[in-house]
Formats: structure tokens, C-alpha cells, sequence
């Protein structure tokens, strides 16, 4: 997949797009007139990590292959080897300002958190992962916690608690809530931990239509207790939302989760 970025430095929030630090990352079909857009890198077989040559203090330096000069304020990329956690540490390690000795994916994840750089579409494990689903209807709460694989539920707690498929904030929904793991049974409990213990951006994807939040340490958390399974519970309520999505989602369509 290719996704189309712009340099956003105020980071303005912009329909079927997210941001990373000073980049905004198309997810979707966003308005290309509102900045400047650049055609993104090809993440298919290999992960894909942003930044901005200002941030990162590339600017006036050689671009690959010797060519020319890096420009101020411009989208800049690194490409791993492959979409596994192992071929995404090694390309942490060669990041401006890495540490250069992250020896697991939960070190390399919280490093980009306070780095200006951010992956795109990061899966998680060996790549290729699941989705999850909703499993149970709108309205009073009827069932228990997400314990089974790809299971997913939003709850509303502004008159009572009820569930809803509206992912976003603005629209009184509280909680979101996924099974550890995805509809193929990949296990996202490192990324998920590392986004409990430092924070980051998580976008929530259903037919292109995407809700983006911008979490602090502990508005994410793994529940190991109120269910049969382990589950990722994130406050939204708490949260910034930086991206927002334009309708409810549905039920049978599969939901997708992009950690940044």
C-alpha cells in the first residue's frame, strides 16, 4: 500500500487522514488541495517509517543515491526489509537519534513515540494480520467483554452504559475495546502493552473511514481481569481526537487498528 503524505506542522486534523508528529498520513480520501502532498512508499512488503527532514535534522543534507540536497520541511522515509517486528527494530536502530541497540519491538515502539518519526500501517508480529468485529448489538448493554478473537465492542457511558458502533469521541462514546487478539488470532499484546505503558496514536479503520486518537501514558490499558481474555480498553474520553470519522461504523464490516 502507498499512502500519500503532506509536511503539517500545526497539525491541523483532516478527514481520511492522520498525523505523525509534523506529517499527515492519507488513510483515506482526504482533501489533497489543503497542503501540499507527496506520493508515499510502497509498505507491501516491507515497513514504512515517516519523519520530517526539519525534525529530524536532515535538511540540507545528500538525499539517497547522492542525488541532491534535502530540503527543509519535506516528508522523509526509512524501508525495512520486511513487515516483521524483527526487520522493524533493525530499521529503528538506524534512525536519527536512536539509541541503535533496541533489542525488542516494545523498546523500538516506545522510541518512536517520542521521536519525530512514526510507522504506517503497522501490523504487528510477523505481519499480516486480522481485523476485528462487533459481536453484539447497539443499545443497553447485553453482553460481556471481548473475549474471543476479533472481538470488539465501543461503550457509551453519557446516560447509562450502552453500546454503539460510533467511534467517535464527539459523539458521547467513551471506551473501545478489542480482544488481544485479531479475527487470525495474531497477538498484539506487545504493541498493545507498549501503547499502555507510553502512549502513542491509534487509528480505528472501518471501509476507509477512520477515528484517530493521540493517548497519553495509561488512557490504553490490557485488561487481564474483567474477562475470560485479555483486551485492550482505550479511554477515549480522555484522549485527543485528531482525526474524526464521518459516520457510525457498521456491524458486520471489519474494524481495523493502526498504531502510529
Amino acid at each position: 500500500m502507498i499512502n500519500e503524505v503532506g509536511y503539517n506542522p500545526g497539525a491541523t486534523p483532516l478527514a481520511g487522514a492522520v498525523q505523525i508528529d509534523n506529517v499527515l498520513v492519507a488513510t483515506g480520501s482526504p482533501d489533497f488541495t489543503t497542503i501540499s502532498w507527496v506520493g508515499g512508499v510502497d509498505d507491501s512488503d516491507g515497513y514504512v517509517i515517516v519523519g520530517d527532514t526539519t525534525s529530524s535534522g536532515l535538511a540540507s543534507s545528500g538525499t539517497g543515491g547522492g542525488t541532491g540536497i534535502a530540503e527543509l520541511n519535506t516528508p522523509t522515509f526509512w524501508k525495512a526489509t520486511g513487515r516483521t517486528d524483527n526487520a522493524l527494530i533493525a530499521l529503528v536502530n538506524r534512525l536519527p537519534g536512536s539509541a541503535g541497540n533496541y533489542a525488542n519491538i516494545s523498546e523500538a515502539l516506545s522510541f518512536l513515540t517520542t521521536s519525530p518519526f512514526g510507522v504506517i500501517n503497522y501490523t504487528g508480529g510477523g505481519g499480516g494480520a486480522g481485523a476485528w468485529y462487533f459481536y453484539s448489538d447497539e443499545g443497553a448493554i447485553n453482553t460481556g467483554p471481548p473475549d474471543a478473537d476479533g472481538q470488539a465492542i465501543f461503550i457509551d457511558n453519557t446516560s447509562g452504559t450502552i453500546e454503539t458502533f460510533n467511534p467517535n469521541r464527539s459523539s458521547g462514546t467513551d471506551f473501545l475495546n478489542f480482544n488481544i487478539k485479531d479475527s487470525l488470532g495474531v497477538d498484539h499484546t506487545t504493541e498493545f502493552t507498549a501503547l499502555q505503558s507510553g502512549g502513542g496514536t491509534i487509528s480505528i479503520t472501518q471501509n476507509g473511514d477512520t477515528a484517530t486518537y493521540v493517548l497519553s501514558i495509561g488512557m490504553a490499558f490490557v485488561d487481564t481481569v474483567s474477562g475470560a481474555s485479555p483486551f485492550l480498553a482505550i479511554n477515549i474520553s480522555a484522549a485527543t481526537q485528531t482525526a474524526i470519522a464521518a459516520s457510525s461504523f457498521v456491524y458486520a464490516d471489519p474494524i481495523t487498528i493502526t498504531i502510529l
